[in-house]
């Protein structure tokens, strides 16, 4: 399962020792996933979720529900950029096992 979000958290994982995996995606390669995988959104505010969709093109909802990542989950994680940046930066933390 995907997950977009706003913050993530080691309190998400659900075992005790994990491998992640995280690196910076760029909108072309998020757009993709959303299109072809299965997601949902964790993003809690609602000027964030706006602006995602805005970028990503999809509907983002609001949802503050609790996320717990299992093996082979993953997590991306959006950042609003400092004002005088353009746009969002994306990073990807994948659980690997």
């Amino acid at each position: 399962m995907i997950y977009i979000g706003d913050a993530f958290s080691l309190a998400m994982l659900t075992k005790p020792a994990v491998t992640l995996w995280c690196r910076r995606i760029d909108v072309a390669e998020l757009k993709e996933l959303l299109r072809t995988s299965r997601w949902a959104s964790c993003v809690g505010h609602q000027d964030l979720a706006q602006a995602l969709s805005a970028v990503l093109g999809v509907q983002i909802p609001v949802n503050t529900a609790r996320v717990s990542l299992n093996q082979w989950d993953v997590y991306i994680m959006a950042q609003p950029r400092p004002p005088e940046e353009p746009n969002l930066v994306f990073y990807s933390v994948d659980v690997l096992d």
